[in-house]
């Protein structure tokens, strides 16, 4: 009896570890009216999910999950964690070159992330200098 309770206690504080974890990640949702860059995939205009994750019991994401209304992840951006969102506003920020719009930070509560620049954005810097549209903010609905 003595191992089926502890097999019942270890599975029951897994359950309450995972459901946890789920409710912990900080999310917000936001209309980008624009085709965008996340990474090396290119978004339609549309309604997101930006999840933030973490490693462990960091508080820093280290990873931005962009999740369509439905919440089936759509795309994974490994990010540099920031400095700490001071303004308590939840948003997304992107920069544009040409036509293109880079996804280049995503902040929520006290968190903020950056994911690293594509090849594509570089060299996009490199032909166009400064963006034409830099930190263009659009804030979670």
């Amino acid at each position: 009896m003595s191992r089926t309770f502890t097999v019942a206690v270890f599975a029951g504080v897994l359950l309450l570890g995972a459901f946890g974890i789920a409710q912990a990640s900080p999310r917000m949702r936001v209309e980008v009216p624009f085709e965008f860059h996340a990474g090396d995939r290119v978004l339609p205009a549309g309604e997101y999910v930006v999840e933030f994750r973490g490693a462990g019991a960091s508080s820093a994401a280290s990873a931005i999950y962009i999740l369509n209304r439905d919440k089936e992840i759509l795309h994974v951006l490994h990010a540099i964690p920031g400095t700490r969102n001071l303004t308590s506003q939840d948003y997304v920020v992107f920069n544009r070159y040409g036509k293109d719009y880079f996804l280049v930070k995503a902040c929520q509560g006290s968190l903020e992330a950056q994911p690293p620049k594509t090849r594509l954005e570089r060299e996009l810097e490199i032909a166009h200098g400064r963006p034409q549209d830099k930190g263009l903010k659009v804030a979670a609905k």
